[in-house]
């Protein structure tokens, strides 16, 4: 097999062996727009109801070790979740109609998140809210950093 042959090859050879591998990738020629918006918003409100939920609710293994630290990682890891998903719905829904109503049920549905993750984290209340802060910012952040590093650097 030579370079250019290697190169074409599949990176993870065992999604090949299912047949229908190829039919379900993104193919721009065949798939419009609306559809792979429409895939992306049903993906992100999944993620969304089941890092929310997750909060809401959380394990009762989780509560029952009584480790602030391991709660604090837990409702961390939810809140990137929920807020990456939340920014995706938002950026998606760009155009529509309601997008004030939209936006406003984003808003109090973060507080509702917000003020569970609070209770959930038995630490210093600054020191929690700051911590959640850069959970719900971290997607923004992916979003806008490189691009001012570019801009300072090029």
């Amino acid at each position: 097999m030579n370079i250019e042959e290697q190169s074409r090859a599949p990176t993870n050879p065992d999604l090949n062996k299912w047949p229908h591998y190829d039919y379900f990738k993104f193919n721009k020629d065949r798939d419009s727009p609306d559809q792979v918006r429409n895939a992306i918003l049903v993906v992100a409100a999944l993620v969304a109801t089941a890092s929310f939920q997750a909060v809401m609710s959380p394990p009762s293994a989780l509560i029952s070790l009584n480790d602030d630290s391991r709660t604090l990682y837990f409702v961390c890891l939810n809140s990137i979740a929920w807020s990456s998903s939340m920014t995706i719905i938002e950026l998606l829904m760009e155009d529509f109609p309601f997008k004030r109503e939209i936006r406003l049920a984003i808003i109090f549905m973060g507080m509702a998140f917000f003020q569970t993750a609070i209770v959930l984290i038995k630490i210093e209340i600054h020191l929690t809210a700051l911590i959640l802060a850069l959970c719900f910012f971290a997607p923004l952040l992916t979003r806008k950093v490189p691009s001012f590093l570019n801009k300072i650097c090029c």
